[in-house]
């Protein structure tokens, strides 16, 4: 009985130690989350100031199109030196930029 009795002490000191471990391994952890966060904010502030101050960047809002951008998309134009540059796509065909990612995107 004595001898299971120090087993299960054993065995609690153990866990005991896991937790209190495991508690320093999360805190450290939330730590470096903070951080993260805190340099993730001081970075999107700084790439907020580069647009105007009023309008702020008018093609995107987050890593979407804004409103705007999606009309300009929708609308644009397609410069080509002359309409015979057109004669092997089919009237349907639909014009799309590629998706390039903006210089405070990278």
């Amino acid at each position: 009985m004595k001898e299971l009795a120090k087993r299960g002490a054993a065995v609690t000191g153990e866990a005991a130690d896991e937790r209190v471990r495991v508690k320093r391994a999360i805190e450290r952890i939330r730590g470096e989350l903070h951080d993260i966060h805190t340099e993730h904010s001081r970075l999107r502030d700084l790439v907020d100031v580069s647009f105007h101050p009023y309008w702020g960047s008018l093609l995107k809002q987050d890593n979407e199109l804004s409103i705007f951008g999606q009309q300009v998309e929708a609308y644009a134009d397609v410069y080509m030196r002359r309409v015979s540059c057109l004669r092997h796509y089919s009237p349907m065909q639909f014009f799309r930029s590629p998706h390039d990612l903006m210089p405070h995107e990278l």
